[in-house]
């Protein structure tokens, strides 16, 4: 839990993919949100573009995301992330 680009890892890139997000919502997105990629340079995406960060599905970027990053960080074999 908190591998958002698909490494297997929960990184630093994770928790920076947070930051730019932090705040987006389905009607208000983050503008530093759509910028990211996947380790396959493939934009990170979903239904709303900005929400893939949205750990816990509330329909917005927020602590409860930050903190499911915090609390795995630097932990691996999460699997990988699924764009659709």
């Amino acid at each position: 839990m908190g591998d958002i680009d698909g490494d297997n890892q929960v990184l630093t890139s994770d928790y920076n993919i947070i930051l730019d997000c932090y705040g987006s919502s389905d009607t208000a997105p983050a503008s530093k949100c759509s910028s990211h990629t996947d380790i396959n340079g493939n934009p990170l995406s979903d239904k709303y573009v900005h929400l893939f960060a949205d750990l816990d599905d509330t329909g917005t970027v927020d602590g409860a995301a930050l903190n499911l990053v915090l609390r795995h960080f630097q932990q691996t074999g999460y699997g990988t992330l699924d764009n659709n």
